[in-house]
């Protein structure tokens, strides 16, 4: 009930700034919205988000493209699929585009515990007394019987040197940086890993068949660091297995 309240303010108020006079045409659009809305209200109960402008960035900072896609999360223990999501990796933030698609929601990430969208899943990580990891999304790459390979890819902003606004002639002055770092989880430790070395040092006595499978494989975690990783994950996990049935 209290959901519901606070989405008619919200929704009140952003008809009557940004629809005008329009509100008047309909009789009851906050009713309507909200009976469109049905069992989804509690998603759409956040701000709206403030979009970038492309007058200002070069780039935008959300997971494969801004453009909406329909995706599925899970929100304090309930499944909602059906959803057009984007993801912002730089605010750390998923928006959910109302049932009318006039407005893009953020969602409560605290009530976030996965996604799903463009085929790749996202958890939302929450820290625990083992790790120090900062909260926010990670894609999960591997989920395994005893390993969890997680992947915290964000975005930052850089200022856009002079001289090269001067070259290109562009009137952008931003643009955000890719960057990604890796982790992986045993036994409720979350290790950073990047390559072979890093896993070596996680499982000292499998050093030699690590570092053999990497060449064998010819592993690349520099230019295809998520498949590269993701094989060495599934590989550990088979040589856990091993020691585990012996």
């Amino acid at each position: 009930m209290k959901n519901r309240h606070y989405l008619r303010h919200i929704l009140a108020i952003t008809a009557l700034l940004f629809n005008g006079e329009a509100i008047y045409s309909q009789t009851y659009p906050i009713e309507n919205y909200l009976k469109a809305a049905g069992d989804y209200v509690t998603i759409y109960n956040g701000e709206i988000e403030l979009t970038y402008s492309l007058a200002q960035y070069d780039n935008l900072p959300y997971f494969q493209g801004d453009e909406f896609t329909t995706g599925k999360i899970i929100f304090k223990g309930n499944r909602y699929p059906g959803l057009d999501l984007h993801l912002d990796l730089h605010k750390d933030q998923l928006c959910a585009l109302t049932p009318d698609s006039h407005y893009s929601m953020i969602i409560n990430n605290e009530g976030i515990e996965q996604v799903n969208l463009h085929n790749t899943t996202f958890i939302y990580f929450r820290p625990t007394k083992k790790t120090d990891l900062n909260k926010g999304f990670y894609e999960l790459l591997q989920d395994g019987k005893r390993l969890r390979l997680l992947a915290r890819k964000t975005y930052s902003v850089a200022q856009i040197n002079v001289e090269k606004i001067a070259k290109t002639r562009k009137h952008q002055t931003e643009y955000f940086i890719y960057g990604v770092k890796y982790y992986l989880e045993y036994n409720g430790i979350y290790y950073p890993v990047s390559n072979n070395k890093s896993f070596a040092k996680i499982f000292p006595e499998q050093h030699k068949l690590i570092k053999r499978y990497a060449r064998k494989h010819k592993l690349n975690f520099r230019h295809d660091a998520d498949a590269s990783l993701i094989a060495l994950t599934n590989f550990c996990e088979e040589l856990i297995d091993q020691k585990q049935t012996r």
